[in-house]
């Protein structure tokens, strides 16, 4: 699923329960520069989408960058639909990554 098949849906949830049928939001409307969206609404958001796309948003994923507006909300689905166990690629960007691949200067010193 790409960032535009996604949001549809995400519009439709944005428009009935943030803006509660009082206008339309656009693909690029700044959500969070405008105040559209307070962390309440990011919070229903995000049970929204893990209901509505079968998605896991991880704390780490809960950044202003990925809810700015509705194109960067509709990326962040793409990319955990396509980083989703059933894709083969780690849900994680470091969940892949072995311990030996840690670099040498973040590695905890034992003398």
């Amino acid at each position: 699923m790409t960032s535009v098949d996604a949001m549809p849906a995400i519009k439709t949830f944005l428009d009935r329960e943030v803006l509660k049928g009082e206008g339309s939001i656009e693909p690029t409307t700044p959500l969070l520069e405008w105040g559209l969206l307070d962390s309440l609404n990011i919070l229903q958001l995000v049970a929204f989408l893990s209901e509505e796309f079968a998605v896991d948003v991880p704390g780490e994923a809960v950044i202003g960058d990925n809810f700015q507006n509705l194109e960067s909300i509709g990326r962040l689905v793409s990319d955990l639909l396509e980083a989703s166990p059933a894709s083969g690629r780690p849900a994680h960007p470091r969940a892949d990554r072995a311990p030996d691949s840690v670099p040498e200067s973040s590695r905890k010193q034992t003398r």
